[in-house]
């Protein structure tokens, strides 16, 4: 587990991640990335992905939305589809707040909002 220090908290279990490696991704394409490319650094642990919604979104139907695609990823079809190699690679969804991209924003040197 990995401590958050801008929420002064470990990061939350649906939050966890594994350090993946994305030369595995491209490897059929560009057979000598591992010798040609190195890894610099890993940072970590950034949401890997969200859905976003404008503000003025209808909040029943984002909810709709939202809880339809964690739902679906749980189910043994969601999960062969999210988890493929040739689409997103997810191993599941949670629900995430604005706080859990502070990491982010630090590490792209953008203020983190005070709480």
């Amino acid at each position: 587990m990995v401590w958050d220090r801008f929420n002064n908290a470990l990061v939350r279990p649906g939050l966890a991640w594994a350090c993946e490696d994305l030369r595995f991704a491209v490897v059929n394409d560009y057979p000598d990335v591992f010798s040609t490319v190195g890894i610099v650094d890993v940072v970590g642990p950034i949401p890997n992905d969200c859905l976003a919604f404008v503000s003025d979104f209808p909040a029943d139907l984002k909810d709709q939305i939202t809880n339809a695609l964690v739902a679906h990823i749980a189910t043994p079809e969601g999960f062969a589809i999210w988890s493929n190699k040739k689409f997103y690679q997810w191993s599941g969804m949670s629900l995430v707040q604005d706080s859990d991209f502070d990491l982010m924003r630090a590490v792209l040197g953008l203020p983190v909002p005070q709480r």
